[in-house]
């Protein structure tokens, strides 16, 4: 996607409430990699490798300060934006975000990605891909990724990723955001009641 000057996107995402407190006193708050530890438990490593992939694949096409670890995810729409639960110390911020700093992705391809599943040009190409697959009995598609017995296989997996950016090829309608900081000047609005939340028509 190619940024227009002076463009913004509108954007939400809910945030643990120490992302607000950084925000009031750094001015920019950058998630960290224990925090998807805390938060994933057993599953962390699963999303620590494909983030650094992201980071290394989406070099050059949006800012990467230096000290951030791990990508931040945000909604496209409120509708798509997880509530605020009682118990649950979250926030919400409704950001205006320079395009140039966020990259808008289809959100299939990510499961896919994350799933260590490939992503297919087209139908047709899916449908090759499947009957590959039933070639060499291969049930389960992530074991392809995360053992080393097929490793053709597995680099065709890994370079189908890249489809990710290109926005000709769409798997899904559904669309997310990522981006490697919050700036405090882009927070237009902060939600810490759910009542407000569940009000709130963008």
């Amino acid at each position: 996607m190619t940024a227009e000057k002076d463009a913004k996107v509108k954007l939400w995402t809910r945030q643990h409430e120490k992302a607000l407190a950084e925000l009031e006193e750094t001015g920019v708050y950058q998630a960290k990699k224990r925090y998807v530890r805390n938060r994933m438990g057993d599953h962390a490593d699963v999303y620590l490798d494909v983030y650094r992939w992201f980071r290394r694949q989406s070099e050059g096409l949006i800012d990467q300060p230096e000290k951030a670890e791990v990508p931040i995810w945000l909604a496209t729409s409120p509708e798509q934006t997880p509530p605020i639960r009682e118990g649950i110390d979250s926030v919400i911020f409704e950001l205006e975000v320079p395009q140039e700093d966020v990259i808008i992705m289809d959100t299939v391809k990510w499961d896919h990605i994350v799933n260590y599943w490939y992503i297919p040009k087209d139908k047709a190409d899916a449908k090759k891909h499947q009957e590959q697959l039933d070639k060499y009995n291969i049930k389960s598609e992530s074991s392809i990724y995360r053992e080393d017995f097929y490793p053709q296989l597995k680099q065709k997996i890994i370079d189908s990723w890249d489809r990710l950016f290109d926005s000709s090829i769409q798997l899904s309608d559904e669309t997310q955001a990522a981006l490697w900081q919050i700036k405090e000047e882009w927070v237009t609005k902060v939600f810490k009641d759910p009542e407000k939340w569940d009000n709130y028509e963008g």
